[in-house]
């Protein structure tokens, strides 16, 4: 486990703790179990929010690449690199609410998108895209 894990472990279990003794202060202040239910719903959810947040940070340093969709629609494709992080935005269409899709670009398309150090990846790139089947035009 690296420093940096190890940090963001030491942070998130610290917050539990904080957060559990609100709640337990809180509860204890109004003998409300309603409050203290929906207390900790909301930590549930913080506490998924930041195991997604740090699973998805190790997968990106595990495949040495990753695909994300911007709020308008784009692909991001994003790999390291040795002096840091390359990033390359490609079209994305909506298929249909909350279902963006990736659809091959021609080669010309691609060349005036493509900076210089992806111009001869197209294959690469699009094949790493569609590697998740929610990103494909048939949806699979």
């Amino acid at each position: 486990m690296t420093k940096e894990n190890l940090k963001t472990l030491a942070a998130v279990m610290a917050a539990l703790v904080w957060f559990g003794l609100l709640i337990a202060g809180l509860c204890e202040l109004f003998g409300n179990p309603v409050l203290y239910l929906l207390l900790a719903g909301v930590l549930g959810l913080v506490v998924m929010a930041i195991v997604a947040r740090i699973k998805r940070r190790r997968l990106f340093r595990r495949k040495g690449y990753e695909v994300v969709v911007g709020n308008d629609h784009r692909f991001i494709y994003r790999e390291q690199f040795q002096s840091g992080i390359r990033e390359l935005r490609l079209p994305g269409e909506l298929i249909e609410v909350g279902h963006p899709a990736y659809t091959r670009l021609s080669r010309k398309d691609w060349e005036t998108i493509a900076p210089d150090w992806a111009r001869d990846r197209q294959l690469e790139i699009e094949a790493r895209i569609h590697e998740n089947p929610f990103y494909r035009p048939d949806g699979g």
